[in-house]
């Protein structure tokens, strides 16, 4: 995940304003078979730089970020840009409709997952979640003195642990704090007073 997010930063750092980026998915590797599994997404941005010189920003910062020399840019389709004539075709997609995410749901779309090792993966923390393999279940801890489901039970620091502390010997995988009231007419808090 920090690849991923360290391409998404030099992105930017290059002149490319990243709009919006797809779920992302893990794959199987591709040629050199003895390596981690594949993260990919698809990535909407807007940039001043025509075909030619986005391949080369895009080819400089695969190398900054240890990509081989040898190894092939591979573009959505699975083929290897040998020219620019694919990139230019990409691009220009970004003029359309829909851009690549129409072109992502024209190859099939949703419908890949489960196949041809496709898995959309969620990252939690450090980790890469495969919601294909395993169902996880969430625990919630309302902090809200006004919770229809708990009433306020845990507005102390160690309700709030002894609660946690139960649902995780519960078997619960992830815990959803709620600290923010969703009542109607509620007052909205800061970020920074939810996160208190």
């Amino acid at each position: 995940m920090n690849k991923f997010k360290e391409a998404i930063r030099l992105m930017k750092s290059y002149g490319i304003r990243v709009t919006r980026h797809s779920c992302l998915y893990e794959t199987e590797p591709v040629h050199v078979t003895d390596q981690p599994k594949f993260l990919k997404a698809a990535v909407r941005g807007v940039t001043k730089h025509g075909p030619r010189e986005l391949l080369a920003v895009l080819k400089k910062i695969e190398k900054e970020m240890g990509r081989q020399e040898n190894a092939p840019l591979v573009d959505l389709l699975g083929s290897d840009v040998l020219d620019v004539h694919i990139v230019s075709y990409w691009h220009s997609l970004a003029m359309h409709q829909g851009g690549i995410f129409q072109a992502w749901e024209k190859l099939g779309g949703e419908s890949l997952l489960g196949r041809h090792g496709i898995q959309r993966v969620l990252p939690i923390g450090d980790q890469l979640w495969d919601f294909s393999k395993k169902t996880y279940v969430m625990g919630i801890l309302n902090l809200t003195p006004d919770s229809f489901s708990d009433g306020g039970k845990f507005q102390s620091i160690d309700s709030a642990v002894s609660r946690v502390r139960s649902m995780i010997s519960e078997g619960v995988d992830i815990i959803d704090i709620g600290a923010q009231s969703t009542r109607p007419m509620a007052s909205r808090i800061s970020c920074q007073e939810e996160i208190d």
